[in-house]
């Protein structure tokens, strides 16, 4: 697991998990970096995610464990069946909140556990770079002008509008967002971290990231 905050969050979500699970779902499982921890915690464990590629590298990482391709608003699983949802930064990404969190109230048994972990809104999450891309395209397509009715101004707006994709913007969370949201669940446990450093870490490593890509290409 090359991120070690998501190293983290990883563990600390299978040390709140209980024990002895029927099946458990790990939600927007990605490439399955966590997945094959779980075993540990269920009888079943199931990775959920919208990518099939990001399924397919999963398959190949985790034996043992099935992958289904949906979207965490729709889970294709029957109502009070699974003892376990992990859900580990995913919640964010997603079109809609209070429908994500309303299927995974429906497909979990009464006394399940459910494991969240969201980006918290705290004094530095400004600092966030998953939403630098977002914010500068949404101000690229953002026209001077209002767009004229078949003008040719208007069709240029919209030609730019067309080609950029901006996607969602990355949410933080607040504690009372977050209470909100899970209104029906019970809070047993809460943990806020990487408040600051995790910002900070991450502009670094995008950074680097993008300086030993340069190096390579000039060499």
């Amino acid at each position: 697991m090359k991120n070690p905050e998501m190293r983290e969050r990883g563990k600390k979500a299978y040390t709140w998990l209980p024990n002895s699970n029927h099946i458990l779902l790990d939600i927007g499982c990605g490439v399955g970096e966590f997945t094959g921890y779980f075993q540990g915690k269920a009888n079943i464990v199931i990775g959920c995610d919208i990518s099939l590629e990001n399924l397919r590298n999963a398959q190949r990482m985790n034996h043992g464990i099935s992958f289904v391709q949906c979207e965490c608003e729709y889970l294709p699983f029957k109502n009070d069946t699974v003892g376990a949802v992990v859900c580990t930064d995913v919640l964010e990404h997603t079109n809609s909140k209070k429908q994500t969190i309303h299927e995974i109230f429906r497909v979990m048994k009464e006394e399940a556990t459910m494991c969240l972990s969201v980006p918290y809104k705290g004094s530095f999450w400004f600092l966030d770079v998953e939403n630098f891309r977002y914010y500068i395209n949404k101000l690229i397509t953002t026209p001077l002008f209002p767009p004229s009715q078949g003008g040719d101004k208007g069709e240029a707006f919209r030609a730019i509008k067309k080609k950029v994709k901006s996607g969602l913007p990355h949410k933080h969370f607040t504690f009372a967002e977050l209470k909100e949201l899970v209104h029906n669940f019970t809070i047993l446990k809460y943990s806020r971290t990487g408040c600051f450093i995790y910002p900070m870490c991450l502009i670094a490593y995008r950074v680097t990231k993008r300086l030993r890509i340069t190096f390579w290409i000039d060499s």
